[in-house]
């Protein structure tokens, strides 16, 4: 995901923009999501961003969700850099 790791490459943990960074990544991701589908308009798309101090820890995420295999999809992705995990969901949702 080249937008996750472009706009958060120069972010650190303590910048105190999570805010911000969070509602601009979340409005790309869905943004970008939508040019790849064939049958965009018939998707609802969910993005979830989670980003968490790098301190060696350990972190599991989960969610659960009604689900269409043949229609429904979730795409994930973690990018680490030395001061922070972040970590991408987006759920394409088909709507009839």
């Amino acid at each position: 995901m080249y937008c996750v790791r472009f706009d958060l490459s120069l972010f650190t943990f303590e910048s105190r923009q999570e805010v911000y960074i969070l509602k601009v990544l979340t409005e790309r991701l869905k943004s970008e999501t939508k040019k790849f589908l064939m049958d965009g308009h018939r998707y609802k798309i969910v993005a979830s961003v989670v980003i968490t101090q790098d301190a060696d820890q350990n972190m599991q995420i989960c969610s659960r969700c009604l689900w269409e295999t043949e229609y429904d999809t979730v795409i994930s992705h973690t990018y680490n850099t030395k001061s922070l995990i972040a970590v991408a969901n987006i759920y394409c949702v088909h709507t009839p």
